[in-house]
């Protein structure tokens, strides 16, 4: 399995998942929390698309937290949209593999 959308659903927390995967969609679930262990093993990652999860139509009371260095097992990881999420800072230690990050409408 190389990609998988997780989108528009309830969950709380980041699964486990293959670790075949390119890309990833987690947008307008109820994830609000992103820490170091949640993406471990998914060394393929290449696009990770996690919109939505915190804004007006999606309210959640609170920003979606991303633990510095959260992401940064992602070696490969060159696509990362937090859009839409109540971020109230740029999240730190982004793997250097990054190419373009999306952070509008937070």
């Amino acid at each position: 399995l190389e990609e998988l959308n997780l989108s528009y659903n309830g969950i709380t927390t980041v699964p486990a998942l293959p670790s075949s995967l390119v890309s990833l969609s987690l947008s307008r679930t109820s994830i609000l929390v992103l820490g170091p262990t949640h993406f471990t093993g998914l060394h393929a990652l290449r696009f990770l698309y996690m919109d939505g999860n915190c804004y007006y139509k999606n309210p959640c009371q609170q920003a979606v937290e991303v633990a510095p260095g959260a992401l940064l097992g992602l070696g490969n990881l060159t696509h990362l949209s937090l859009k839409y999420n109540n971020l109230t800072e740029v999240p730190r230690r982004l793997p250097p593999s990054l190419d373009t990050l999306l952070l509008s409408y937070n």
